[in-house]
């Protein structure tokens, strides 16, 4: 225990140093704590510090692959499982599916039938019921373990699977997505019932790609994860591939949006977004409509995936998968002639891809993961900008030189290939021989790559890289070390004793490796090729167990027949030795033969259950077949309804659309109708005006009819006044003397008279001027006249189709009233349907 807490103290304060060398003290401990929960019966303290020691290695990526290759801990912790104290302790089984969740993920597990029978029944107990601690880690793990073939093809054979599919329907309704997308991948995964399979992912496949959309595009990274392993899964299947690129605006639409949204991404939420745009980006059909629909969401999304570009982090997998997709991007673009669109953005993610790889030219390999594979993809996107033409080649030669891909090499060059673990070995030297490669190629384009090619053949560790990389098995890797060798076989410093002493090397292994000694333990192989996959391994393992015991009988009687020739002393000691192993081989096989007796027994009684459930289970399909077709009728008729349903709302749209628009026209007339009423208004003031004016002619008529009669009255008296002259002329002669007074008076009366004539003739032009006046404001109101007539007219017209229009809005109205009750008993009629469905699928499932 005291050694256990010392471990967990160091590893819990993220110092894994010591264990990311794997060498042999730390092979050593490991192995010390898998074999302790293997033992008869481990305590649950000191299990429950191993968990936790284990479940701190599990955080890294390099020591989580190292266990699962290596130790293959998830068929140690299977079996751990199976322990009668692990059933009664819940902490110690939630610490033994979080560590099988961190080792399933993504991965083709193989585990003994035993352990895999188990495991599901365990995992298939746990989803029957959801409000318990245990429910999501092991929706989870029963995730990540149906994603494997092998646990596939085991768990579509088990009884169990119809009750599996009856507890996880209702958990795609669950309010948690995580819930909702880890059931959708478990049913992607397994074919629980063809008929929502059918559902899910071909006929509606268009909804649950929806309802994937959604959650890719939410602010849940754990449920934004699930969704694009389900996602991706979904577009690896041929089959379903096809029913879901139908759908390719909706996938291309979320593309551009996700990489047009103007967020601050960091950490994992933006290795999340990466790894979406990578899975939908990868399909040729869509990166080529992404490319061409919006070529504008280039520079932004090339900015994002720059973001990815960090030096400074434990992980470059997702430094790997964006250059991956940015080379995609760029073959893309020259195929369709954008690069020069494009060139500044493309120059600019370069030269991040540079200034990652000389961050990274005095750190170690073994603390970076999934450094050779980022490697790779960096010569992949240079060797594509080489092959795009002109424009691809000024922007290798501004960004790219030399000292970059001699910054590339420096770290693998630094150790000799001969000291490297087997499993890495294969992927460095891919990266080493195909960086050269390229150095050879751009040997002329580049400034100082051919230098740089001779001064890197000349190193002793890539003598030993290409001696290693001539004995593989791959064609891409042996043709370009076979050419390099060639070259540096004509250079004078190449390390030629190095490279035959490697390849001696590497040829004395591989015998080994051949010899029917190591095939007895076949557990440290020397892996000079792909490693072999677990899959047949397993397949093959009784077939090397019942070998290696042919192997050894063979070379016993082959030292018997050699140990004939030695003493008779000796002889008989080395016959009672080989004749003791031959008894314990022979009990061995007995206890062989007798263990298959009982197997075979034990599957002829499967064979005759088999043949028995057969029986009923034909029946029951049968009988579910019945309730599918009356299922599939009701269905029928609910998508009848449907359709009348949508075709009901969109007439209501449009009568809503309709109703809309004539009360706009209503407003409009309205607001034409005040306007004539100001008009109105303003001519009623005019026609006051008027009548003020037309009383003040009234009064000016009298008063020139007044003036008249006044000069009529003073003409009369002047023609009274004449006579009277006459009759004075006359008398004259008689009174002279009177006559001089008369000619005063009459001199006095003509001057009145002159006056009363310039008093006359004033009036008689003020007359003039109202006459003028009266006339002007005739003609006004005249023509004011005809315009009341017409705006009388218009309004009238108006007021008419105002009550048009109100009759029709009352007519629409009571239309739109009609069809909202038809859709209400619609609704109801649906409502209806849809509870008979649910009662034949709740029957249909109980027969099941």
């Amino acid at each position: 225990q005291r050694q256990l807490d010392v471990l967990n103290g160091l590893v819990g304060s993220r110092d894994l140093s010591f264990f990311s060398r794997r060498g042999r003290l730390a092979h050593e401990c490991v192995t010390c704590c898998v074999s302790i929960l293997l033992e008869a019966p481990p305590s649950l303290q000191i299990s429950g510090k191993v968990l936790t020691f284990l479940q701190h290695l599990c955080k890294d990526p390099l020591l989580l692959d190292w266990l699962r290759e290596e130790f293959e801990l998830h068929s140690a912790l299977a079996e751990f499982l199976q322990n009668r104290l692990v059933e009664d302790s819940l902490p110690v089984q939630l610490q033994v599916i979080q560590l099988l969740r961190d080792l399933c993920y993504r991965h083709q597990v193989t585990l003994t039938e035993s352990n895999l029978g188990y495991l599901s029944n365990f995992l298939f107990k746990q989803m029957e019921s959801g409000d318990h601690e245990l429910f999501l880690p092991c929706l989870e793990l029963l995730n990540h373990l149906s994603w494997s073939s092998h646990a596939q093809q085991y768990m579509k054979m088990m009884p169990q699977l119809p009750e599996l599919c009856k507890s996880l329907v209702p958990k795609t309704a669950f309010d948690n997505s995580c819930v909702v997308m880890h059931t959708l991948a478990i049913f992607a995964n397994l074919s629980l019932d063809e008929l929502i399979n059918n559902k899910m992912f071909s006929q509606s496949v268009k909804q649950t790609l929806h309802v994937i959309l959604c959650t890719v595009v939410s602010n849940n990274l754990e449920a934004k994860k699930i969704a694009i392993d389900t996602l991706q899964d979904l577009l690896s299947s041929q089959e379903r591939k096809v029913h879901v690129l139908k759908y390719h605006k909706m996938l291309v639409s979320c593309a551009s949006k996700v990489a047009e949204k103007q967020v601050q991404r960091e950490g994992e939420d933006l290795r999340v977004t990466v790894d979406l745009l990578t899975v939908i980006l990868s399909v040729p059909v869509l990166r080529e409509e992404y490319v061409s629909r919006t070529p504008s969401t280039m520079e932004p999304l090339l900015s994002l995936l720059l973001g990815a570009i960090e030096p400074n982090v434990g992980s470059l997998k997702t430094a790997d998968t964006s250059i991956r997709l940015a080379t995609l991007l760029t073959e893309e673009m020259c195929s369709q002639n954008l690069l020069v669109a494009h060139n500044a953005a493309v120059a600019g993610f370069l030269k991040a891809v540079t200034g990652l790889l000389l961050a990274l030219e005095d750190k170690e390999l073994d603390s970076l993961y999934y450094a050779p594979e980022m490697c790779l993809a960096c010569l992949r996107l240079f060797r594509a900008l080489t092959d795009s033409g002109i424009c691809g080649e000024t922007i290798i030669k501004q960004c790219l030189a030399a000292e970059h891909i001699r910054a590339l090499l420096k770290p693998y060059l630094a150790k000799d290939p001969q000291c490297l673990q087997d499993v890495c070995l294969l992927k460095q030297v891919e990266v080493v021989t195909t960086c050269l490669d390229f150095l050879c190629q751009v040997s002329l384009k580049l400034e100082g790559a051919e230098e740089c090619l001779h001064q890197l053949l000349q190193e002793p560790s890539t003598a030993s890289y290409l001696s290693v990389a001539l004995c593989l098995t791959k064609k891409n890797v042996v043709m370009p070390a076979f050419n390099l060798t060639i070259m540096a076989n004509f250079q004078q410093d190449f390390s030629r004793e190095k490279f035959v002493d490697s390849l001696v090397s590497v040829n004395r292994k591989r015998k080994a490796l051949e010899s029917p000694r190591k095939l007895e333990n076949p557990s440290t192989p020397v892996r000079l090729s792909a490693p072999v996959p677990r899959s047949s391994v397993t397949i093959l393992n009784g077939h090397n167990r019942r070998l290696s015991v042919e192997n050894s009988i063979e070379r016993i009687s082959r030292k018997l027949e050699q140990s004939f020739e030695m003493g008779e002393l000796k002889q008989s000691e080395i016959l009672a030795v080989y004749e003791n192993k031959i008894s314990k081989l022979k009990a061995r096989e007995e206890e062989l033969l007798q263990l298959l007796e009982a197997k075979t027994a034990a599957l002829q009684q499967s064979d005759r259950l088999v043949t028995k459930y057969r029986c009923i289970e034909a029946k029951n399909e049968a009988e579910v077949e019945e309730l599918r077709s009356l299922l599939r009728a009701s269905e029928r008729r609910i998508e009848d309804s449907q359709e009348k349903m949508d075709e009901v709302e969109k007439r209501n749209e449009e009568t809503v659309q309709s109703l809309k628009a004539s009360r706009t026209k209503v407003k409009a007339l309205k607001v034409h109708v005040e306007e004539l009423e100001q008009r109105n208004n303003d001519l009623d003031v005019k026609a006051k005006r008027l009548e003020v004016a037309l009383k003040s002619l009234e009064s000016a008529q009298q008063e020139i009819r007044s003036q008249a009669e006044m000069i009529a009255m003073l003409q009369k008296h002047g023609e009274s006044m004449k006579l009277k002259l006459e009759a004075m002329t006359k008398a004259n002669e008689e009174l002279e003397l009177a006559n001089q007074n008369q000619e005063k008076l009459l001199k006095e009366h003509e001057a009145k008279m002159k006056d009363q004539a310039k008093c006359i003739h004033k009036l008689q032009g003020g007359l003039d001027d109202k006459v003028a006046l009266v006339k002007s404001l005739k003609v006004e109101m005249k023509s004011m006249q005809g315009d009341i007539n017409a705006l009388q007219k218009d309004k009238a017209e108006l007021e008419q189709q105002v009550h048009d229009l109100e009759a029709q809005l009352r007519k629409k109205e009571e239309a739109l009233q009609s069809k909202s009750n038809q859709a209400a008993k619609m609704s109801a009629d649906l409502d209806k349907l849809k509870k008979m469905q649910e009662m034949i699928q709740s029957i249909s499932a109980g027969v099941m």
